[in-house]
């Protein structure tokens, strides 16, 4: 794939895991900061106008947009290695505010659904034993997950956030 789009799907996977949960954290937006800034996953985007796009989207209809980034998976395979990238920051995201929701977990547990083919050995590897990657039997579809997004105003919470 492409690395201009990747990066654009690790920016769509960091900022919709930060909304699983219907709150945005401080840390979660630091965390994505942190990202852009010191390691360099969004370096070929302009990473200030794909985040607002991305949040403009989301306040216009969120469940389209998290249909759409669940379908892109459908229609494209990826490699090992952008997986672990895209579990990566799934993992720094539910995790930068110390609390781990349910919706969060679903999220990440049925995008682990969404990549069966690789080996849970390499996710162990990777990530240890993380109680994100368990399985859970009940995700599995999008319907199935819960999302808490009530048209958020991703908006307020961005503010200067984002330099």
């Amino acid at each position: 794939m492409e690395n201009k789009e990747f990066q654009k799907i690790l920016l769509k996977t960091a900022v919709l895991a930060m909304t699983a949960d219907g709150q945005i954290h401080e840390n979660e937006l630091n965390e994505i900061n942190k990202l852009a800034k010191e390691q360099n996953y969004f370096s070929e985007i302009d990473f200030k106008i794909e985040i607002n796009e991305l949040i403009n989207k989301i306040n216009l209809n969120y469940k389209e947009e998290y249909a759409k980034y669940f379908e892109f998976f459908e229609n494209n395979y990826l490699s090992a290695v952008e997986i672990m990238l895209i579990f990566e920051v799934l993992t720094k995201i539910t995790q930068a505010d110390l609390v781990i929701t349910d919706e969060e977990k679903n999220f990440v547990r049925f995008m682990r659904k969404k990549f069966i083919y690789v080996p849970d050995e390499i996710f162990r590897a990777r990530f240890g034993d993380n109680e994100l990657f368990k399985s859970d039997d009940n995700v599995i579809s999008f319907e199935s997950i819960k999302l808490n997004l009530n048209n958020i105003d991703l908006k307020d919470f961005m503010g200067d956030e984002l330099k």
